[in-house]
């Protein structure tokens, strides 16, 4: 597999996980939340990204209980951006 780098945003990446599991979410009773602040264009593989956040997503609903939280979150600095789950 071949990365292939380019400018992408994470937060949209980030959008789009939260939207494809938001109807699993819902018929678990898991709240699903995007909390990437608004960052800077980066460098990545937006679809190694997306595949990355996907996983934990689906980790995160399969072992969270009803009434509970699934969320993406992240921060930046001035030399990179990082973003993950919880």
């Amino acid at each position: 597999m071949e990365c292939v780098l380019r400018p992408m945003e994470l937060p949209s990446v980030a959008n789009e996980v939260c939207q494809f599991f938001e109807a699993r979410a819902l018929q678990q009773g898991v709240a699903i939340t995007n909390r990437l602040p608004a960052l800077p264009a980066v460098l990545g593989d937006a679809d190694r990204v997306r595949q990355v956040l996907v996983n934990l997503v689906a980790n995160g609903l399969k072992f969270t209980n009803q009434g509970g939280q699934v969320w993406i979150a992240g921060s930046s600095s001035a030399t990179e951006a990082r973003a993950g789950s919880r």
